[in-house]
């Protein structure tokens, strides 16, 4: 998983590059937007992990012969659920394609626009972007895409503004995560600790 993150991270990287770069090749005529394999491959990996960890809850219960434990029964069928949401999930975002460009024209969910119909490409939210036309949002995708950086080459050479101020390389961007899931356990950490003492009293 860490080479598929690190993947991840460098595309993100790179789209963040041609973001703030004045200098920008051609795009190719046509290409498509589709989900990273990377992201794919992730995803997976989580529903392995999930089947795993059902599969030894139950083993667990069906060594101790303990069949009436109705926690343990709940537990792993959530971890087949979730095991099976993803592995569905997986196979979905493989086939999609998010978005289809064409010359001057690009196609978003079966409706083409020109060029000339998109307002602008503005930051969404962490390492998404989202197109405007028509003062709405008309597609949100994330920097990992393959055919994103293709993407920001064909707004540039149509002259459509670009409002996304990330500058963030690869080595930046893996920080985050790791911020933002110390921030989660602290703050799981101060509620557990809350919940005991009130418990007490």
């Amino acid at each position: 998983m860490d080479n598929n993150n690190k993947a991840l991270y460098d595309k993100i990287a790179y789209v963040n590059y041609l973001i703030s770069s004045s200098d920008v090749s051609m795009p190719p005529y046509s290409f498509q937007l589709r989900n990273s394999a990377e992201a794919i491959k992730i995803n997976r990996q989580c529903g392995w992990s999930a089947l795993a960890c059902g599969i030894s809850v139950l083993g667990m219960k069906l060594f101790r012969w303990d069949l009436f434990s109705v926690s343990g029964i709940i537990l792993a069928a959530l971890c087949f659920i979730c095991a099976i949401f993803s592995f569905i999930y997986s196979a979905c975002m493989e086939k999609a394609v998010i978005a289809e460009a064409d010359g001057d024209n690009i196609t978003i969910k079966g409706r083409t626009y020109n060029c000339g119909e998109i307002e602008g490409i503005s930051k969404y939210t962490f390492n998404n972007l989202r197109l405007i036309s028509g003062g709405r949002c008309i597609l949100t995708l994330n920097k990992s895409c393959d055919g994103c950086r293709d993407l920001i080459m064909w707004a540039k050479q149509y002259n459509i503004p670009i409002n996304d101020d990330s500058s963030e390389n690869a080595d930046n961007l893996k920080k985050k995560p790791a911020v933002l899931v110390i921030f989660i356990l602290v703050i799981s950490f101060a509620a557990a600790l809350i919940i005991f003492f009130l418990k007490r009293k």
